[in-house]
């Protein structure tokens, strides 16, 4: 009905008692991912896409 399993329902309950609303809250959220790109390979990317392929689209940059 709620479209939890039975299990997942359980542990939000036992979740809910023991920390309250912020015990329901996703702890994810926030939080950087694993697999993000370092800032610097984004920018040497950013800088070669306007310098260097300006005229490709980004399929055909990505591609090439």
């Amino acid at each position: 009905m709620v479209g939890l399993s039975g299990r997942h329902f359980r542990r939000q309950c036992i979740r809910y008692q023991a920390e309250g609303v912020d015990g329901l809250r996703d702890k994810r959220l926030g939080r950087v991912s694993n697999r993000r790109t370092p800032e610097s390979e984004l920018d040497r990317m950013r800088r070669l896409y306007r310098e260097e392929s300006a005229d490709f689209t980004v399929k055909h940059f990505h591609e090439e």
